[in-house]
């Protein structure tokens, strides 16, 4: 037994508190019935269109990331991922946290490697 469960014993003890439960359980049906609810649950419509009113947002890219070699420098990466050493700026922007002068970078370093737009 705890400090924590001691202090709640005794507070209970001396002013009659229950233990509070930090997880809630909802009934769905207890709530129905207490809002009479029922009919907002059930479709306003049943045509074959219901899903045609959802904005499901598009997947983003996802970045990947790409192991440094002995001899790699940013536009040399950029040249071999994205087919333009132009980019290098691109990957110094996405691993700007890691990488404060774009011309040290080691072998064995991770960098991220974003898509492009």
């Amino acid at each position: 037994m705890g400090i924590g469960d001691f202090a709640a014993r005794l507070r209970a003890s001396i002013f009659g508190e229950k233990k509070k439960s930090r997880l809630q359980i909802y009934d769905p049906a207890k709530i129905q019935e207490e809002k009479g609810a029922a009919s907002s649950l059930t479709p306003a419509d049943n045509s074959k269109d219901n899903n045609a009113n959802f904005n499901i947002p598009e997947a983003e890219p996802e970045n990947r990331f790409y192991t440094v070699k002995a001899g790699d420098t940013l536009p040399i990466i950029a040249e071999n991922v994205y087919g333009d050493a132009s980019k290098s700026k691109l990957l110094l922007e996405a691993n700007k946290l890691m990488l404060k002068n774009p011309d040290r970078i080691y072998p064995g370093q991770i960098l991220r490697i974003p898509p492009i737009d």
